[in-house]
């Protein structure tokens, strides 16, 4: 029987932050590299009204969030701002994009499909690109989750 060789799988993300002594964090991975400026934390909301995404990850999404996200380099640079507000216990996903973010798509179903809209208003001629609306969000980071916790607990305790 031939051998069958597995290989392990490294995950080369990185997270260069002092967040939240300062607004700013670099996170890069295999594929890109994204600079974030978070303008509004936002809230967790209590349960039963929280909205999560992914079911492996079980992200939690936050209301009144808004970052300042830009990924590539050179021509293909882009920088988007990203908001989620919840609506009649709802989240949605809001990206405005182009010259003075003029242009917006929004989408009441996942941040990924909000994501995949704007990349293909940004990116027209590549209909197969795709991007992750959790980076794009930057809602996998840990720093900013436990900085919402933080928050949220000593709300809590007032």
């Amino acid at each position: 029987m031939p051998k069958i060789r597995s290989r392990k799988i490294k995950n080369n993300s990185k997270k260069i932050s002092e967040y939240p002594k300062t607004n700013s964090i670099l996170f890069t991975d295999k594929k890109r590299s994204y600079y974030y400026t978070i303008r509004q934390e936002g809230l967790y909301s209590q349960p039963p009204i929280l909205a999560y995404i992914q079911k492996k990850n079980k992200y939690k999404i936050p209301d009144g969030y808004c970052v300042k996200s830009t990924w590539d380099r050179g021509e293909k640079k882009r920088t988007v701002k990203c908001f989620i507000n919840y609506i009649e216990e709802k989240p949605i996903f809001r990206i405005m994009y182009s010259i003075n973010f003029s242009e917006k798509v929004q989408s009441n179903i996942s941040l990924t499909t909000a994501a995949n809209a704007v990349l293909r208003k940004l990116f027209s001629l590549n209909e197969k690109s795709l991007i992750s609306g959790v980076h794009l969000f930057s809602i996998h980071l840990v720093t900013l989750k436990q900085a919402k916790e933080n928050i949220s607990i000593k709300e809590d305790n007032i």
